[in-house]
């Protein structure tokens, strides 16, 4: 079976990048036998140019390309680096949450019209939580090496971790914001449900 939209697809790979200088090359990610890399074909999860490098590949055949900050994630864009207010960060006593808002860690937040986004924390003061909104790869041009693991139909727990990625609008009139949730959605961690942790729709 060959890779084609509606397909699952399980990968092994390793993903290196680098910025500007190719000398520069870092290793960014590298997949287990088991924990492939997987995910439903044509369905928008992957990048699109990620995808035209796979598709009508089969089981057992390898891979290698690269793709350029354009065909990913962009290039770095310094206007998405953002001051905000600590209190934004603190819970309803005033405290400041620094068990979730750390240096180098990424958070979930909600825009004016209710969407979530995520943000890399830059910076911590006194007063203020710098936030990178750019990709964590924004910048790099990737490698990619591997291996077609697997390619077959998709099964139901393969179609229930699609909604769960793309959770947004779900089905039952679900709609999840970043750490709180609206309808009958389920936090990822039911105990720190509230506590700035992304929800999520489970689909039951």
């Amino acid at each position: 079976m060959k890779i084609e939209s509606g397909k699952y697809v399980a990968l092994q790979y390793e993903l290196t990048g680098y910025d500007e200088n190719p000398a520069d090359t870092e290793d960014i990610e590298k997949t287990s036998p088991e924990r492939p890399f997987g995910f439903i074909f044509g369905m928008g999860t992957v990048l699109p140019d990620f995808e035209k490098n796979l598709e009508g590949l089969a089981t057992g055949e390898k891979f290698d390309f690269t793709l350029t900050p354009a065909q990913s994630y962009g290039e770095y864009r310094d206007d998405l680096l953002f001051h905000l207010d600590k209190k934004m960060f603190c819970d309803k006593a005033g405290k400041f949450l620094s068990q979730y808002v750390k240096e180098g860690e990424q958070v979930t937040l909600n825009t004016q019209d209710g969407q979530t986004v995520q943000a890399t924390v830059d910076e911590i003061t006194d007063t203020e939580v710098v936030c990178d909104f750019n990709h964590p790869l924004a910048g790099m041009t990737l490698h990619f090496r591997g291996e077609v693991a697997d390619v077959r139909e998709p099964n139901e727990e393969d179609k229930k971790a699609y909604m769960r990625e793309s959770c947004g609008e779900c089905e039952g009139g679900c709609h999840c914001k970043g750490d709180n949730c609206d309808g009958d959605c389920d936090c990822d961690n039911k105990d720190k449900k509230g506590d700035g942790h992304h929800c999520c729709c489970k689909n039951k």
